[in-house]
């Protein structure tokens, strides 16, 4: 069986009457439960578990302006590209926040850049909610909340530090959240931000280290990758698109195709390459 596009694509939104915050919260919660990633915890693997939904995430190193891009495609899919030069945090927020794109206003392409405008649209207030409530779920975040407050008596700056680091979120996406759900005082963080204080620093007083990346940051998506070696395998691209589509080399390409689609020959360490697409129903000795 050939690697087709997945057909399981979530259902587009219609926004009703009301405050848009609101129903972004709710579609969180739902693609939650619908993606089985539960209703409080982080997603440790973003990119991974929106992929096996039918998402193709790309990454390429950007101008620093600019968060991601997204378009959707009927054919194969909705396609968003994230700016490889950023931190995990800020990887993570684009591809979230796009996702929403995807659930609002999907038939629109666009381009997201690192500064919003002043005055935002319906669709980037509901992609900006919805990215706020599908990284840091309202049920999670006031559990971890009391927790932290219980274990310390208070709320400070190494509490929040440690919420951040926890849900894989920047210090100020954690914080304005905590504002939003009245769980810490309004303008914490412009006030963290008016003190100029440095992140890495203050990490390093709180006796925490950065995580290690848990999520890929490859290039592409893996199905895209077996998409085009399928193609190549079935002469349908040179060899050359192939390398062209897999941004590499010719010789990487090659190295590809042999790790993805060929089977080993160990008596004689030969490849033979074979079609993602082929049946093995048939008696094949003749072949041999």
């Amino acid at each position: 069986m050939g690697v087709r596009p997945s057909s399981h694509f979530a259902p587009p939104v219609n926004a009703p009457l009301g405050p848009i915050e609101r129903f972004a919260e709710h579609c969180a919660e739902l693609e939650r439960s619908r993606l089985n990633l539960g209703s409080h915890q982080p997603i440790f693997k973003l990119r991974s578990a929106l992929e096996e939904s039918g998402l193709h995430v790309f990454m390429a190193k950007l101008d620093s302006k600019l968060a991601g891009m997204y378009v959707f495609a009927p054919s194969f899919g909705y396609c968003i590209l994230v700016n490889r030069s950023h931190r995990r945090e800020r990887r993570r927020w684009t591809i979230a926040h796009e996702y929403g794109h995807y659930l609002f206003d999907r038939d629109k392409p666009g381009i997201d850049l690192i500064k919003a405008p002043t005055r935002k649209s319906e669709s980037e207030k509901f992609a900006d909610s919805f990215a706020a409530a599908l990284l840091m779920p309202a049920t999670g975040v006031q559990q971890r909340f009391y927790e932290e407050y219980e274990r310390c008596g208070d709320f400070v700056v190494s509490n929040l530090l440690r919420m951040a680091e926890y849900y894989g979120v920047s210090l100020p996406a954690m914080a304005l959240r905590l504002e939003a759900m009245d769980l810490i005082g309004k303008g914490s963080w412009e006030f963290l931000k008016r003190s100029g204080a440095n992140l890495s620093a203050l990490k390093e007083m709180a006796g925490m280290q950065s995580l290690e990346e848990e999520d890929s940051v490859d290039l592409y998506p893996e199905r895209y990758k077996l998409l085009a070696v399928q193609a190549f395998v079935e002469d349908k691209i040179s060899e050359g698109q192939l390398a062209r589509l897999l941004r590499c080399t010719r010789l990487e390409a090659r190295e590809i195709v042999e790790e993805t689609s060929c089977i080993s020959d160990e008596g004689n360490n030969s490849f033979v390459p074979v079609s993602l697409s082929r049946s093995l129903l048939r008696s094949r000795e003749s072949e041999m």
